[in-house]
């Protein structure tokens, strides 16, 4: 296991080092077509899914990263990586935002 089962976004150990701190969010804002059956692994995945977002949640109220990052990701099951591209495309509305947002952070239009 990775550090995702205990710090998902580690951005509250740059403060120190930082003067901005940005968080991306790689399960992002994920939903999957209902109509498939989850297979076993889909399962055991979304239960630690559920437990990495509860974690961050609390998280979030304590200490937040200048700009957290979540894109919506929607009909992507968690091994289907060979779908970088249509990923990548559905990731584009959550990078422009985070662009724009900077901008406005640095003052730059």
């Amino acid at each position: 296991m990775d550090g995702g089962l205990t710090n998902l976004l580690p951005y509250d150990l740059l403060f120190a080092d930082c003067d901005l701190t940005i968080a991306v969010d790689v399960l992002g804002t994920r939903t999957v077509d209902s109509s498939r059956d989850p297979s076993y692994f889909d399962t055991s995945f979304n239960t630690f899914q559920v437990m990495q977002t509860a974690i961050l949640e609390e998280k979030l109220k304590r200490l937040q990263p200048d700009f957290l990052v979540r894109p919506e990701i929607k009909d992507v099951r968690v091994l289907e990586f060979y779908r970088f591209a249509e990923i990548f495309e559905q990731a584009r509305p959550a990078l422009e935002t985070f662009r724009r947002d900077l901008a406005l952070r640095l003052g730059r239009s």
